[in-house]
């Protein structure tokens, strides 16, 4: 599941280049790679965070600490993902 999420962020800036230019990005230098990364590092946040999951049964893991977790990658990731936008190719 988790190499999923950066497959559908590619996929969907794929379709959006492609609608613009007419051509994918199959080039890796061309790739959304700050937005694939950060899709990944949220969604290991969120799978991190729910109940029962594997990380349950460590010792330190608590639910506020899946809730800091959560609030801290999402406030973190929403400031600095603007940083590294990168322009639609034209």
């Amino acid at each position: 599941m988790l190499v999923a999420s950066p497959v559908v962020v590619w996929l969907l800036y794929a379709a959006r280049v492609r609608a613009s230019d007419g051509s994918p990005p199959l080039k890796p230098n061309s790739w959304p790679l700050v937005e694939m990364t950060f899709s990944t590092i949220a969604f290991a946040t969120w799978a991190f965070a729910l109940p029962d999951s594997p990380f349950s049964e460590l010792a330190w893991y608590s639910a506020a600490v899946a809730a800091a977790a959560v609030v801290l990658a999402t406030t973190a990731l929403g400031l600095v993902a603007p940083l590294f936008r990168k322009p639609l190719p034209a």
